[in-house]
Parts: structure tokens; sequence; C-alpha cells
């Protein structure tokens, strides 16, 4: 992997250079070749703090070679062997032109008339401006010329707050294995899960990424080898004619049914028995114990579909991605390994989902199913118009990590309340369509009951809740008493006829340190940063009625929050946690981070509750002069 100051690419009489906005004279003198003579750049040797704003990885097996990071300006020229009549025309049916992807329109901005030059009578040389802004993941910034030249160009978009390789995809990972959680818990799991076949077509990279959270750890053949070392069985009785002196288990109940098929001698040791006569062969039962189980079926089926659809997708996957196809091999023969293994060998196909036992509580089954339902999940949502596939492979990092905070918030409130809430979450419309934006905004909120010593008090689950101004009717400290409003999430508490609210609302980019400078006044850092949202917590503790507290939530590695309480007296200040503004950390990882980050949102908002509840004096409004 090496950092770069600017990247020429150099194919088919095309020269398309790109580097990060602020880079102004280059001595192309240090043009070093990356990958043949095709992809040359310029080395940065700059001591680089974060993401690389320009990176070409030669050898990248599953993301992209030239990497580029979110929010970030980037300048382009583009040098075509067209005159400027030629271009012109090219530019009449697509505005974009040359670049062929329409997904870009909002990414791309060229320069006027006056940066564009003809050089030699017969070539052009355009340039312009991109930036993902808060987008991230593959991207295409492929070139096609009318005289058919057509070049490749994929890239890669990296996050700067979230690591990209492992926390971006972890979030995803979630996203997805949230919603795998409820297709178990409602039984519609039957759709997605044998929706993967190689008939679901996505973008070679976007299911390349799948598989790679698929295989990632190794967790998949963990559990697969778990299955096999203690596999479900099923137990069926047989009967059979059998010689009388080798029979262990006789059937008397067949054989009184069916004398008539079994030959007697006269005479003999159960002659008592028989009126005179001894059967030479009896009944025998005989249990077997059998794999060939519906839920092994199921693990069965579900391994050969995976083999296929990946044996698919290396024909699929482009030749120059070579890295990308040994990582591919790798994953078959690690399929191969577990199919070829003699335990399948009596085990039929499965054409059905088991909603078993078995597959939702048994251990290894309920991990596998949930790793194959969040790949057939992830396929699923690529390939639809849902919030996971916006503009291809590229994803408005921002809006899924507002998304991915919600279901989080969800689940602190399923175990606060140790309930699934009413109605239980789901990401499917009433005709079990997939919603676009995954959970539908100002829909009806999830309610839960939260009990404490006898008490009962009901939290309702709001996304994008509207608060609009009040009215003459308004009696409740429960909406905006100017304009309307609406925070990511929010949660009402409901107690005694009085309604009191809580609003989380997720900030992507937020900086925890510039944060707390802006709060100090410090005018440096408050030039590089949104002065709204910072204050936009202090707009919905004041604006919306009966707010106890209003919290961000950002993507930060801390384990503490920072909590600021609305009293000039310390003594307030420092036993009571409303009413209040601050910061949560919250930040999708694989390790405890993350649950330590929501196990302290989760005993603040209970601790909101308690304090509530137990208060020896009533919670008292603003009220004025009254």
């Amino acid at each position: 992997m090496k950092n770069i100051k600017k990247l020429t690419i150099n194919d088919l009489e095309v020269q398309f250079s790109i580097y990060p906005n602020g880079f102004r004279a280059f001595n192309d003198d240090l043009m070093v070749d990356l990958d043949g003579n095709s992809f040359r750049g310029i080395p940065d040797d700059s001591n680089q703090h974060g993401v690389s704003p320009l990176t070409y990885d030669k050898d990248a097996d599953i993301f992209q070679k030239i990497q580029l990071r979110d929010n970030t300006e980037y300048e382009f020229a583009i040098e075509l062997p067209l005159t400027k009549e030629a271009f012109l025309k090219g530019c009449e049916t697509n505005r974009l032109y040359p670049f062929s992807n329409a997904a870009l329109k909002d990414i791309v901005r060229f320069n006027g008339p006056d940066s564009c030059i003809e050089i030699n009578g017969d070539r052009y040389r355009v340039t312009g401006r991109l930036n993902f802004e808060s987008r991230a993941g593959t991207s295409y910034l492929d070139l096609e010329v009318d005289t058919g030249i057509k070049i490749d160009i994929p890239v890669e978009v990296l996050t700067q707050k979230l690591d990209y390789y492992e926390e971006f995809q972890e979030l995803l990972h979630q996203i997805s294995e949230y919603n795998a959680e409820l297709l178990i818990r409602f039984d519609t799991a039957t759709e997605t899960t044998f929706g993967v076949t190689s008939e679901t077509e996505i973008s070679p990279m976007a299911e390349l990424m799948a598989f790679r959270r698929l295989f990632r750890n190794g967790r998949l053949s963990t559990y697969v080898r778990e299955i096999i070392n203690n596999p479900s069985t099923k137990t069926t009785s047989l009967t059979v004619k059998e010689d009388a002196a080798f029979v262990t288990n006789p059937d008397w109940a067949t054989l009184a049914q069916s004398a008539m098929d079994y030959d007697f001698m006269h005479g003999g040791v159960l002659k008592e028995n028989f009126s005179g006569y001894t059967p030479l062969n009896l009944p025998d039962r005989k249990i077997k114990i059998s794999v060939d189980t519906k839920d092994n079926r199921f693990v069965k089926t579900s391994l050969q579909l995976l083999r296929s659809r990946l044996n698919q997708l290396k024909v699929r996957m482009p030749k120059k991605y070579a890295s990308s196809k040994t990582v591919m091999q790798t994953w078959s023969e690690e399929l191969d390994s577990l199919l070829f293994n003699p335990f399948w060998n009596e085990i039929g196909a499965s054409e059905e989902f088991p909603s078993s036992m078995v597959m939702a509580n048994r251990k290894g089954y309920r991990e596998y199913m949930m790793f194959y339902l969040v790949f057939g999940l992830s396929i699923k949502l690529e390939s639809e118009n849902t919030l996971l596939s916006i503009g291809g492979d590229i994803k408005q990092v921002f809006h899924l990590y507002e998304m991915w905070c919600y279901l989080m918030m969800h689940e602190v409130l399923c175990d606060l309340t140790k309930s699934t809430g009413n109605p239980e979450l789901s990401f499917a419309n009433k005709d079990r369509k997939f919603m676009k934006d995954l959970i539908s905004r100002n829909d009806k909120p999830i309610l839960f009951t939260f009990l404490h010593n006898g008490k009962e008090v009901t939290l309702s689950l709001f996304y994008n809740k509207d608060f609009h101004p009040v009215d003459e009717k308004t009696t409740l400290w429960a909406d905006s008493y100017s304009g309307v409003f609406n925070p990511d999430i929010s949660i009402s508490i409901e107690m005694d006829g009085h309604v009191h609210w809580l609003h989380f609302d997720a900030k992507y980019r937020l900086d925890l340190s510039k944060w707390k400078s802006e709060l100090k006044g410090d005018d440096a850092i408050a030039s590089s940063f949104k002065r709204e949202d910072i204050h936009k917590m202090h707009t919905y503790r004041d604006a919306v009625l009966g707010t106890r507290g209003s919290y961000v939530l950002y993507p930060g590695c801390e384990r503490i929050n920072e909590l600021y309480v609305r009293n000039p007296d310390k003594g307030y200040r420092d036993t009571n946690l409303m009413p209040s503004v601050g910061a949560f950390p919250l930040k999708p990882t694989a390790s405890d981070v993350q649950q330590k980050q929501m196990s302290s949102i989760s005993q603040h908002i209970e601790k909101c509750i308690i304090d509530l509840l137990e208060s020896e004096s009533e919670y008292k409004e603003e009220y004025g002069l009254q």
C-alpha cells in the first residue's frame, strides 16, 4: 500500500489524473510505476494522521486498489483523443461525459470552459472536482468515449470516522444481523434464505463484500463443525421379520395382528403362548437414529447454494481483479472442505426453511442460520432499491449510522424492559416489502413497559418524530412552542399523566475534542466545525416541551460520556441528571467497547426514569411568572 500525492492512469490514449485539492504544483519527474506503466503516482512520504486522502494498494484482494476517502475534495484532469467539437457533442447526451456512471451526478463537478484546453488540435483536456462527501463503499469513475474506448476505474471510498475495513463493515453486518434476528422471530425467513441463488444479481464487488463478511474470522466453519460434532438427530422405529433366535425387541402387537405372515412349528418353547405352536420368526422392532433431519438438510443445501453462488461470482468477476479471485478460491476450498465431510452422505436436500426449535435455539445451528440469513439479507438489500444500495455500491454513511443508532437504542430498551416492544420492530411494510429507508419515518412508536418497585412506566421509542407547534387546544408539555423539530431518536417517559422526553441525535462527523473546545469558545476550532451541529442539542432541550435531556450520539472510541446539567447549583449538578445536554460515544465494533458504550447509555436512561419515579417533588417546568 502506497500513499500518493497524485495518481495518473494512461490507457487507450486516455490520461486520467486525480489528486486531493490543495496540491497545486507537481514534479512529474517524481512519478513512479505503481502497477505496470499504466498506473503511475507521486509518492507521499509525509507522516499521515488518520486515513490518507489518496492511496494505491497493488495487493488489494477484496477492496479496490485505488482508495480515496469521504468528505474530501479531489481535482481531476482527463486528456482525451478528441477534438473540442467531438467532446461537446458527447456532452449533448451525457452531461457527465466522458464519465459513464450516472450515479456520479451529485459527486462530480466540471470546471468552466476556461479550465479546458485543446491540445495540438486532436486532443482535449477537461478538468473538474469530485467529492463523495459522507458516502463510502465502492464507486466507479469509468470513462467511455464515443470512439469505442472504455476504461474501468473502480475506487474504494474509505470512511474517516470509522475504520473502513472493520468498523464500517461491522456496522453493515450488525444492521443485516439485526434484521435477520427479526426474520427468525417473525418466522419470515424463507424468502431471504432461499433467495441466495445465482439468480439474484448485484454488482460483483458488492457481492464480494457480502462474502467477506460471511467468511471473516473463520466463524462460519466453526459453526458448521460444531453442527457436525453435535448434530440434531431423529429416531425412527422400523419393524422387520427376523429369525426368532436373533430377535432382541419382539413386537407382539404386530405378530398378533398379522400372524399369517409368520412361520410356526408344532410344539416348541412358546407353545403355551401360541396354542401349541412356536413362531420360527418374529417381528423385530428396531430403533434407528438418523442425522437426515430437516435442520441438517437445510445446512447442507445452504452450503451448496453458497458454493454455487461463489462459483458464479468467480466467473462474473472481471479478470483484472486477479487478487480477488485468489481470495475467492480460498473461500471455495473452505466450503469444499466442509461439504466433503462424510457426515453429509446420508443427508438429503432441503426445499423449505426449517422453522424448528433446533434452528432457533441449538448451539451451532442458530449461529449458522444467523450468518446465512445475514448474507442473504445483504444480497437482498443490495439488489433492491433500499438504503443499503444507494448509487450502486456507494452508501450514505451518516444515514446508515443514524439508522444503526436507532437499532442500538431499540436494543437498549429491549434489555431494560426484558421485552421486544409493541408492535415489534420490522423492516417490512404492510405488504411485507422491504422499505427503502428500512425503518419508516414518523411511524407509530414502539411501546415498552418499564417496571420498578411495583410502579409501571410506559416508554415510547420514536424514529424521526415530528414535534409540531402547539395550538390553542394543547395542554400537555409534549410538543414544540415554535417551529417543527424532528430529532433522530426520541424516547417518551409517561407517568402520572405527565410526559418526559429524552432525545438522541446521531452525529457521524462529530469530533469530541472539537466539540468540547467549541463549548469553551475556542474560535480556531469553531471555524473548522459546524456550530449548528453543536448547538442543536440545546435547541431540542429548549424548543421541545417536556424535554429532560438532549444528547448527541457519535462514533467515538471513548467509553465515558459528556453530560452538562442545566442548573447553576453545583450540588444539584453533582446529584441529578436532568435537565441536561451531552454526548454519548457509540461505535460499531466487534470488541467489548460497543457493549460498554451501550451499557453507559442504558444506565443513563434507567437512572432518569427511576429519578422521575422516586422523586419526592414533582418535576416543574418553566412557567415563567405564573
